[in-house]
């Protein structure tokens, strides 16, 4: 990692220039996509790039001046002004292949919201999404090909810059100018310094939050240059929701690879549950009616529990990359389903709630379409399914939503009616590497949590590394518990491998989720 961003800001958005016609992103240039790594920093692969000395790059096209300086395999390219925006910088990361293979030329993802990526330092509330290092882990392992990512640093004038139209409380709408000084002046100095695939098909575009929405409205203002998109956390609510309107409306070429997705925990929460994610369905079902394909062209996840937050988005970085920058998808492997709210209350605004339904293909976490999976209930005569993914309960008791994909089964426990109980949700966040052989369980000193036995309430696995169950206690109660995976021998542990003390809570409310971060566990 290197401290290089220069300035803080919220979010982030990122560009990726996708292969028109191509299951994936090949930037190769008939060698075999290797990166390996000899201890070169990398730097001797930019011999075109001078550190210290000024460009003038006015003979190709009228670009402004410029410097590109080198750290290792990182560059800093000086803040370039443009009509209308504040002048702004960029931190380029080379991929090890670059150096290694001088002949070759690559693709390249353009990220916003620069600061954010490499450095917690020097990231938005000291968390960075770890571009680098996801980049390089899922080129060795040839999940994509080796690329080169443009950290677009933001400015003070972020909210304006990232906005498409101005909203009547929030202002802002210079979008356009931003999306203009992307193509007309970053991606030209790019493409002049570096050893890049400039055409669409290496050329994409997204981000997080207003990064989001403004990857989106570029690439409908520059289809010529954008070919894959990824929205996360997508701020669709801005105007009144006219970045939706405006896909809407669009006529022009579709993105090659589009991502858009949302955390369940996400802004404010409406009768049936986060009314951003009731958003994102929206935009979803659009990008389906204009002839994107499901896992195909278009990805869409519902992130369980996931807030708006920088570790959110990192979190899913390597789905969404992925997806944007790799082969075809393999067929899922793996489903859960997740109801968004697990209590229903009949003959009231909260008797439903959206159900999600996840299938894992390989890295990749999608949101499969609600039509296009087999949803049942347990108990047709409590629990209702609905059109468009939706739970409607009908008569107190306890029921499980029904999922079937593909020759794959889950299955989620809904709760309906209120019996007095309160409805407690243990959320557990595993080690990378956990094995899934035995599950994840909650072992405490209630009877309802096994009364220290080590299989007490099992958990299910929602998406990557998240475990969770839901169980009833009465209002008010205290219970110690600890997380295994099925008896004490492979109880939770602390970082260093010594005791963890019991972890504790007690009930407030009718209903509350319980989250935790697991650092290791007794056996490995």
């Amino acid at each position: 990692m290197k401290a290089l961003a220069a300035c803080l800001g919220i979010g982030l958005a990122l560009c990726w220039a996708a292969c028109e016609g191509s299951d994936g992103w090949d930037g190769s240039d008939g060698s075999d996509g290797s990166d390996g790594s000899d201890g070169s920093d990398g730097s001797d692969g930019v011999d075109e790039v001078d550190g210290s000395d000024e460009v003038d790059g006015s003979d190709e096209v009228d670009l402004p001046p410029y410097t590109l300086t080198a750290h290792g395999r990182y560059l800093e390219l000086s803040p370039l002004p443009y009509p209308g925006l504040l002048p702004r910088g960029a931190t380029i990361y080379l991929p090890e292949a670059y150096a290694l293979e001088p002949d070759r030329r690559f693709g390249v993802l353009y990220l916003h919201d620069g600061q954010n990526l490499f450095d917690a330092a020097q990231a938005a509330f000291g968390v960075e999404w770890q571009v680098d290092e996801v980049l390089d882990r899922l080129t060795a392992e040839g999940a994509v090909e080796p690329t080169l990512v443009i950290g677009v640093n933001n400015t003070a004038e972020r909210l304006s810059d990232y906005t498409p139209d101005p909203d009547p409380q929030h202002g802002g709408g210079n979008g356009d100018a931003y999306a203009d000084f992307l193509v007309e002046v970053l991606k030209p100095i790019v493409d002049r310094e570096l050893r890049t695939l400039p055409d669409r098909s290496h050329t994409a575009l997204g981000g997080s939050s207003l990064g989001g929405i403004i990857s989106l409205h570029a690439c409908l203002r520059h289809p010529q240059v954008f070919g894959r998109v990824a929205g996360l956390s997508p701020s669709l609510w801005w105007n009144a929701g006219s970045p939706t309107r405006a896909f809407e409306a669009y006529e022009g070429a579709l993105p090659e690879r589009l991502w858009l997705d949302m955390g369940t925990g996400e802004g404010d929460q409406g009768p049936r549950g986060s009314l951003l994610v009731e958003d994102l369905r929206a935009l979803c079902a659009l990008g389906l009616s204009k002839g994107l394909t499901h896992a195909v062209s278009l990805g869409c996840l519902e992130d369980p529990l996931a807030l708006h937050n920088e570790a959110a988005w990192a979190a899913r970085l390597p789905s969404v990359l992925t997806f944007l920058l790799g082969s075809a998808l393999p067929a899922p492997s793996a489903l859960s389903v997740f109801a968004h709210r697990q209590r229903l209350l009949p003959g009231t605004d909260a008797a439903e709630a959206l159900v999600g339904v996840e299938a894992s293909h390989g890295r990749v976490r999608l949101t499969w379409p609600a039509e296009r999976v087999g949803l049942a209930s347990s108990e047709p005569g409590l629990l209702e399914v609905r059109a468009g993914g939706v739970l409607r309960g009908l008569n107190p008791g306890q029921a499980r939503a029904q999922a079937s994909l593909q020759g794959l089964q889950a299955e989620a426990p809904v709760w309906i009616g209120d019996d007095g109980q309160a409805l407690v949700h243990f959320a557990a966040h595993v080690p990378a590497g956990t094995p899934g052989g035995n599950g994840v369980w909650v072992s405490g000193d209630r009877a309802e949590l096994g009364a220290w036995d080590g299989a007490g309430l099992a958990l299910r696995e929602l998406g990557q590394g998240l475990w969770f169950g839901s169980l009833e206690l009465p209002p008010g109660a205290s219970c110690l518990y600890k997380y295994t995976r099925g008896d004490w021998g492979t109880v939770e542990k602390a970082v260093d491998g010594g005791e963890l003390a019991d972890r504790g809570v007690q009930v407030q409310g009718s209903e509350m989720t319980v989250e935790d971060w697991i650092a290791r566990w007794a056996d490995r």
